[in-house]
C-alpha cells in the first residue's frame, strides 16, 4: 500500500473516530489500525525480535488505554508507536534519537506537506488518475467554495442568517480543525524523516570500542599529560570516597537512632532525595568523564578503577538508605504518586550504577550506558502505562489507619470502584458520605454514558443501583 493512500486512510479514520469525542478506545483503534498498516507496508519488522517486540507493546499499550485512559498510558502509547516507526525505517537506528525525530518530523510537517514527490509513491499522473480526477473536480472546488462562503457570509447578516437557518449535521469549523489535525499527525507518522546527521551519529556511535579507539587515549584536557590526568581522577575519587563514607555515617545515623520529628518526615524524605539524585549524577558523569577512549584499557589505571567501583558501591548503599526512608514515609503517611515514584527513580538510580559497573568492568563505550539506560527507561515507561496505579494507591491506603479521604477522591481516574465501595460500607445513619457516594456515582455514570468511541472499558464493567440523572 502506497504512502499517499496511507495518509488519506489514516486522516479519514482518525476524523470519525475523534471527531466531537474525548480520548477512549478510538485512541487504541487508531493506533492498532496505524500498526496493521505498519505491518503490511514493512512485513519485515515481523521477522525480529525487536520489532515482535515493539509490536506487542503497541498492542499492549493500546489494550490498556482502552481499559483506563490515563496520561501514563498514552504517553507509552505514543512512545511505542515512534520506536516502531523508526525501526521501519531504520532498523539499526538506536531508540535515544526517538525525541530528536519526533521533534524534526513535527515541526517540519508544514513544510514537508508541500513536498509531493516525498510523500507521493509511484506514477501518481499515469495510474491514479481517477484519484486526480476526484481532487480537481470535488475536492479543490468544494474547499475553495467553503472558504468563499465563510468570507461572505461574515460580511453580509442576510446570507449569514440564511446559512445558520441550514441544520448542518457537523460544525464546519471543528471539522476543519480535526482534518488538519488528522494531516498533520498522519504526515509525522507515515512521512518519517530521519535526518542525516541522526544517522551519521548512529553509525559512529556503537557500544564496544574498535581496534583504533582501543589504542586513542582521549585527555580531558588536550595539554594534560596522561599521567597526571590518571592521577588527578585517583585524588579525586578518592577524596569523594572518603567524604561520602562520612556523609553516610551521619546520614544512617540521623535517621535511624537521631529520634525523629514526624512532621519533618517529608522534608527529611524530599532532601534525603535531592542528595541522591545530585550524588548519582556526579558519580556516573565523574565515571564517564574519566573512563572513555582508549583509556578503558590503561594497564596503569587499576588503582582508579577499584576507587569507581568504591564509589559506586557507596553510592548504592546510599539508595538502599533513601529507599528505606521513603518506607517510613509510605508507612507513616501513606501512599502517593510522588512516593511512588521516588521508588521508581530509585530502582532506575540502581540499575544506571549497575550498567556504570558493567560499563567500566567491561571497558565499553559511554554510548553502552546511554544506550542501555534508554532500555531500561522505556521498560519503565511501558510498565508504569500497562498497570493501573491508582488503585494499587488507593487500595493500599484504605487498609491503613491514617486514610486522606480528600487527596484519594482527587485521584483523576482509575479508582473510582474502590472509592464507592469503601464510602457505602463506611457510611452511617447521618449519612457522612453521602455526598462522596452521589459524586462518586455521577463520575462513573457520566463515563458510562460517553460515546462507544471515547469511552474507558474499565467504567462499563462498574455496575451502579442507578444511573444519577444530569
Amino acid at each position: 500500500m502506497k504512502k499517499q493512500i496511507l495518509i488519506g486512510l489514516s486522516v479519514l479514520l482518525f476524523i470519525f473516530l475523534f471527531y466531537k469525542q474525548g480520548l477512549g478506545i478510538n485512541v487504541a483503534v487508531f493506533a492498532i489500525a496505524l500498526l496493521g498498516f505498519t505491518v503490511n507496508k514493512f512485513p519485515a519488522i515481523y521477522q525480529s525480535s525487536k520489532g515482535k517486540f515493539l509490536i506487542s507493546a503497541v498492542v499492549l499499550t493500546s489494550l490498556s488505554f482502552a481499559w483506563l485512559p490515563d496520561f501514563s498510558s498514552f504517553f507509552a502509547l505514543m512512545v511505542s508507536l515512534i520506536l516502531l516507526r523508526m525501526y521501519a525505517v531504520d532498523a539499526r537506528l538506536n531508540w535515544m534519537f526517538a525525541p530528536a525525530v519526533f521533534m524534526v518530523n513535527s515541526f517540519s510537517v508544514v513544510y514537508r506537506v508541500f513536498l509531493r514527490n516525498r510523500w507521493i509513491e509511484g506514477d501518481f499522473k499515469l495510474k491514479n488518475q481517477y484519484a486526480l480526477k476526484l481532487l480537481m473536480y470535488v475536492v479543490i472546488p468544494l474547499i475553495f467554495i467553503s472558504g468563499f462562503v465563510v468570507i461572505y457570509t461574515s460580511n453580509s447578516d442576510y446570507l449569514s442568517h440564511i446559512v445558520s437557518s441550514i441544520h448542518w449535521e457537523f460544525d464546519i469549523w471543528s471539522l476543519l480543525v480535526y482534518v488538519v489535525l488528522g494531516i498533520c499527525i498522519s504526515f509525522v507518522y507515515w512521512d518519517c524523516w530521519i535526518l542525516e546527521t541522526i544517522q551519521y551519529n548512529n553509525s559512529k556511535w556503537q557500544p564496544t570500542f574498535d581496534r583504533e579507539s582501543k589504542s586513542e587515549f582521549q585527555n580531558m584536557f588536550s595539554s594534560v599529560d596522561l599521567d597526571l590526568q590518571r592521577r588527578s581522577g585517583e585524588i579525586t575519587l578518592l577524596l569523594l570516597n572518603v567524604f561520602l563514607a562520612v556523609f553516610l555515617v551521619f546520614y544512617n545515623y540521623e535517621q535511624f537512632f537521631d529520634p525523629l520529628v514526624e512532621g519533618n518526615l517529608s522534608a527529611q524524605t524530599h532532601q534525603r532525595v535531592n542528595s541522591l539524585i545530585l550524588s548519582i549524577v556526579m558519580a556516573i558523569g565523574l565515571l564517564l568523564l574519566y573512563f572513555k577512549g582508549g583509556f578503558n584499557f590503561d594497564v596503569k589505571a587499576k588503582r582508579l578503577r577499584r576507587l569507581a567501583f568504591t564509589w559506586i558501591i557507596l553510592n548504592t548503599i546510599m539508595v538502599v538508605s533513601t529507599c528505606i526512608k521513603n518506607l517510613e514515609y509510605v508507612v507513616a503517611w501513606g501512599l502517593t504518586y510522588k512516593r511512588l515514584g521516588v521508588f521508581v527513580f530509585l530502582v532506575l538510580c540502581v540499575i544506571g550504577l549497575l550498567f556504570t559497573y558493567r560499563k567500566i568492568k567491561d571497558k565499553k563505550t559511554n554510548f553502552y550506558l546511554v544506550d542501555r539506560m534508554c532500555v531500561v527507561f522505556y521498560a519503565c515507561l511501558l510498565v508504569c502505562g500497562v498497570f493501573n496505579w491508582s488503585a494499587l494507591i488507593t487500595r493500599y491506603n484504605l487498609m491503613t489507619d491514617k486514610i486522606d479521604w480528600n487527596y484519594l477522591k482527587g485521584i483523576d481516574s482509575g479508582n473510582e470502584l474502590l472509592l464507592l465501595k469503601y464510602a457505602e460500607k463506611q457510611n452511617d445513619e447521618a449519612g457522612a458520605f453521602d455526598q462522596d457516594i452521589r459524586n462518586l456515582n455521577y463520575r462513573i455514570s457520566r463515563e458510562q454514558r460517553k460515546d462507544v468511541r471515547s469511552m474507558g472499558l474499565y467504567y462499563q464493567v462498574i455496575k451502579l443501583p442507578k444511573l444519577v440523572e444530569e
